[in-house]
């Protein structure tokens, strides 16, 4: 992976900008409601919750350096069959020659045929894993850009 990583590095000297394509996803829960608060000394704190209606909504889409192509949103997780679907239907009309389509390693994005550019029109597919950065370099740059970087994140108390 370390090798594939480098080459990408090198070989991202040469891409066009206008014809990469990022697919990410991004998804909610309603079950994800807080089930403590605070409020004053004495008071009591009133909120309200879903009535049992847990359910997810995924979004995904094709991020460009301009634009957001292709999105959807659907009541339920992602999985094969339809990110299949958006592939096909959504992002593919969207793409043209020579775009650089790339995907993380979510398990609806490794199976058969996802990854065939030539079924979809598209240049390649490279997984974002060839560019991502380890956990230890992230923490390393927010070593260098001081306590505020530190406390990005959390919540003041």
């Amino acid at each position: 992976m370390a090798k594939a990583r480098v080459e990408w590095r090198k070989a991202q000297l040469a891409l066009d900008p206008d014809k990469l394509v990022f697919v990410d996803e991004t998804g909610t829960n309603t079950r994800v409601t807080r089930t403590r608060g605070r409020c004053r000394k004495g008071t009591r704190l009133v909120d309200d919750a879903p009535q049992g209606h847990w359910k997810t909504t995924t979004f995904v889409a094709g991020l460009r350096h301009d634009a957001i192509i292709a999105s959807l949103v659907i009541d339920r997780s992602m999985n094969v069959v339809i990110f299949q679907a958006w592939l096909a239907q959504n992002l593919a009309p969207t793409l043209t020659e020579g775009d650089i389509v790339v995907m993380d390693n979510l398990p609806a994005h490794k199976v058969a045929g996802v990854r065939d550019h030539r079924k979809h029109g598209y240049q390649a597919v490279v997984s974002a894993a060839l560019f991502a950065r380890s956990q230890s370099h992230r923490d390393d740059v927010r070593q260098a850009q001081g306590p505020a970087a530190k406390s990005q994140g959390k919540n003041p108390r």
